[in-house]
């Protein structure tokens, strides 16, 4: 099903909204998430044909399953880019930490996390002493 345009662009609409809930709201360009997603509620509300009502609830599923699916370091680099998008710098490693807590990892004590980050390719990230 995700094959087509439309369907990969509900897909990357979905699951930038999973991420930024708050940009649902956002509808300043067409290729706003929350404008596509409400685009496609709306066409299948006048037509009476939920098929893009079915293709959102596969890409949700879908989000949800690459989230589960995810490596320590696909996590790590995520809440990078969330942080980052939020604060709109490049954040300090405690907030990316913090960050991975919020969306429910398991805790992360500091010196493991420190190892996770430079595993993940961000050493960079770890200001040094």
């Amino acid at each position: 099903m995700l094959r087509s345009t439309e369907a990969n662009n509900l897909f990357m609409a979905v699951r930038h909204v999973r991420n930024f809930p708050e940009s649902i709201f956002k509808m300043e360009s067409e290729y706003a998430a929350g404008r596509m997603i409400l685009e496609a509620v709306k066409r299948d509300i006048i037509s009476g044909d939920p098929s893009g009502l079915k293709i959102i609830q596969k890409c949700i599923e879908a989000a949800v399953l690459r989230e589960e699916e995810q490596t320590k370091a696909d996590r790590i680099v995520d809440a990078l880019g969330n942080v980052a998008n939020r604060i709109g710098a490049i954040p300090a490693w405690l907030d990316v930490r913090d960050e991975c807590e919020i969306k429910g990892y398991p805790m992360l004590n500091e010196d493991n996390f420190r190892k996770d980050i430079e595993a993940a390719g961000l050493k960079w990230l770890i200001a040094t002493p």
